[in-house]
């Protein structure tokens, strides 16, 4: 049955190329290079701002009358107002009480665009300094204008605290980045009290109440049907310890689509006040159509580029089974897959050897009239060992949130005997090629050339999501293409595409790519043979901006979509967990060829921000959008912080992209 296989595949890269779709890459590397799954802590969301509530005037009414209370237990706060349009924000006041009775004025206020990308809320931020503890109210009045008629007026509310020392957080995650329907996902919440102090014994230096000063720790969940739920959190018993309570949730997956969660403590800090906190965690959950069988056959390879090769190239099949019962292959897009080689045994790894890694994309096939997912494997990878060889950690993860749908500790790599025999004769490899990493494909003269196509390399200019426009001066770059996807939620493999599929007019070309085009642009390069392979030059990718470890933003624009319209579109890549995820399926040697630059706010007034509302939920520094802690890429090449430079238009700053000499200098060095 292995001509089915063979046969399946050459036709696919027939079809490909006759579509002018990117070839997949063979990805693989060296045993010290073995790319491990996301770890959930890495995911963990630290906040701490208090949500409150929405508030929204009806077409039928004229004035809406509203007082929202709220704990303040810091030296200062933000509180942030956020409407659908401008001329909704416009129409709405709010007067401050504080514990006092006196009526307080904000010592900052600033508006702006609050969002990610070019998803964005109109927003008004109002800061406090020096300010009383105890119980605040907002009184919020909307009063209906010419402007809006008769439409509903919509409005949604939050306040964050800071301090001289550091506000109260609570972090939020869960114990697994694999949410899959059917399963439970385990929430924890740790509620973190930096008034804690301890003498040189290790006593408290404070009385804590019962329960460690917290009164309550609630999970509100908000289902993919609509349907909303409230169930109370637990201590952990074997987490917790006397100065840092953790308590935790099941969440089970019952529906496919996203659970929006919300965490809402209250309690008493150890210095005696009062204190309310949110924190929010989302979580998609994704069906399960295929599972791995365990079983693995090996093929020879077929392709034209692997003929006359001292090293012998093998496809890998991955028999897999339909879940719903049947052996029909599902129809689906393509599947991350990726697998360790041992020589050794499963049952002794203490004595196995790690010789390499593989993976890639790979479509459903059928083998031995099974469904199977295929990775190519380039046997240099084994030279001078004799066996028996096994893969290990293999994973199988859809393209749309990046869980792993079936994983398998091991199963055997069934090698031929006469390549077991060649390869233990051979000498280990020394040099590692690129060819070796990508494939021997990668790279090659292009042999299926339109009369559009150009042989001239260019730069390609990659935006972000959501983008309403390309972000770039353009008249900075020589030599360019603009692409453009604007007011588009796009996930990051199929954004890659996007770009793949707009240079394929070109044999080469390089890019710049700017927030998640960054992201977008080097999964192409890591999945799909292109012309970025084929450009000459100093830097192949630069980046501006981009959220490689993803926002906090992201998750609380889930929430906040509910009520004020979610725009172009949820991205749950852009996610601290999308983003982890993702990112974990990227070698560190493609890591290497983005060289990327990050920005913030300028310093040295009173409250320093880009946005004065997104300030008050990103940590310190950030561009508005992105933290820096969050913008830099381990493995890539750090060209430089700047302050005064935030991430778009419209912010109290220039927007990174529109800096004339840093455009000169990449447009100078880019590849093309």
């Amino acid at each position: 049955m292995a001509w089915k296989v063979l046969t399946f595949l050459l036709v696919l890269a027939f079809v490909n190329a006759v579509l002018g779709k990117a070839a997949y890459k063979h990805l693989a590397g060296g045993p010290k290079e073995l790319l491990p799954p996301a770890d959930p802590s890495s995911a963990t969301v630290d906040s701490h701002i208090r949500l409150l509530r929405s508030f929204i005037l009806s077409g039928q009414n004229n004035i809406l009358s509203e007082v929202q209370s709220f704990v303040v237990d810091s030296s200062d706060f933000t509180f942030v107002v956020l409407c659908s349009s401008d001329a909704h924000l416009d129409a709405v006041e709010v007067t401050f009480t504080s514990p006092s009775g006196k009526t307080s004025s904000p010592t900052v206020t600033s508006s702006g665009p609050f969002g990610l990308g070019g998803r964005t809320y109109p927003s008004l931020g109002l800061y406090f300094g020096d300010v009383e503890h105890g119980q605040w109210t907002a009184s919020i009045v909307i009063k209906r204008t010419g402007a809006i008629k008769d439409e509903d007026v919509k409005a949604f509310s939050f306040v964050t605290f800071s301090d001289g020392e550091s506000p109260v957080s609570v972090k939020v995650s869960a114990n697994t980045l694999n949410t899959v329907v059917g399963s439970t996902v385990q929430l924890s919440a740790v509620v973190a009290d930096p008034t804690v102090r301890r003498d040189a014994n290790g006593t408290l230096l404070c009385k804590r109440q019962e329960n460690q000063g917290i009164d309550n720790v609630e999970l509100l969940i908000r289902h993919p049907s609509g349907k909303t739920t409230r169930e109370q959190m637990h201590e952990d018993s074997i987490q917790s310890n006397d100065a840092t309570p953790v308590f935790s949730a099941g969440l089970a997956l019952a529906e496919m689509g996203s659970y929006q969660t919300e965490v809402v403590v209250q309690g008493e800090r150890c210095n005696g006040r009062s204190y309310e906190r949110s924190a929010w965690y989302w979580v998609t959950a994704v069906e399960q159509r295929v599972s791995l069988t365990g079983i693995a056959t090996v093929t020879p390879s077929m392709a034209e580029y692997h003929r006359n090769l001292k090293a012998e190239q093998l496809t890998v099949n991955l028999l897999i089974r339909n879940v719903k019962g049947s052996n029909d292959v599902p129809a689906s897009p393509p599947y991350r897959v990726y697998a360790e080689i041992f020589s050794g045994l499963p049952s002794d790894l203490e004595n196995s050897v790690p010789l390499a890694w593989i993976g890639g994309l790979s479509d459903i096939s059928e083998v031995l009239d099974m469904p199977a997912l295929s990775l190519h494997l380039d046997t240099s990878w084994l030279q001078g060992h004799t066996g028996p060889f096994f893969l290990r950690n293999v994973r199988v993860e859809e393209l749309d949130t990046y869980s792993a749908v079936s994983s398998m500790a091991s199963m055997a790599l069934p090698l031929p005997e006469d390549t077991v025999l060649r390869l233990s004769k051979m000498e280990p490899v020394e040099v590692i090629t690129k060819e070796m990493r990508h494939g021997y494909h990668v790279g090659r003269p292009r042999q299926n050339r339109t009369s559009s196509s150009s042989a001239e390399g260019t730069l390609l200019l990659v935006h972000g999501y959501c983008a309403p426009n390309t972000p770039y001066t353009v008249g900075d770059f020589t030599n360019y293409r603009i692409f453009q996807d604007f007011k588009k939620s796009r996930g990051i493999s199929e954004f890659a595409q996007l770009v793949a599929e707009f240079g394929a007019e070109h044999d080469s070309f390089g890019v710049v790519g700017h927030s998640q085009g960054g992201l977008a642009v080097l999964d192409m390069y890591t999945f799909f043979d292109t012309g970025l392979d084929r450009a000459t030059g100093d830097r192949r990718i630069q980046t501006l901006a981009s959220p490689w470890r993803g926002s906090p933003l992201s998750g609380l624009l889930a929430i906040i979509g509910d009520l004020l319209g979610i725009g172009c579109g949820d991205n749950k890549d852009m996610s601290y967990d999308g983003a982890a995820k993702w990112l974990a399926g990227i070698p560190m040697a493609n890591r290497q060829e983005v060289y990327f630059y990050t920005g913030q706010y300028a310093t040295g007034n009173l409250i320093n921000y880009c946005i004065l509302a997104a300030n008050a939920v990103l940590s310190w520094p950030n561009d508005g959008m992105i933290e820096q802690s969050h913008s830099l890429l381990d493995g890539g090449n750090n060209m430089g912080h700047s302050k005064g430079q935030c991430h778009s238009v419209d912010m109290r700053n220039p927007p990174i992209a529109h800096n004339s000499e840093r455009n000169k200098l990449m447009d100078s060095l880019a590849a093309r």
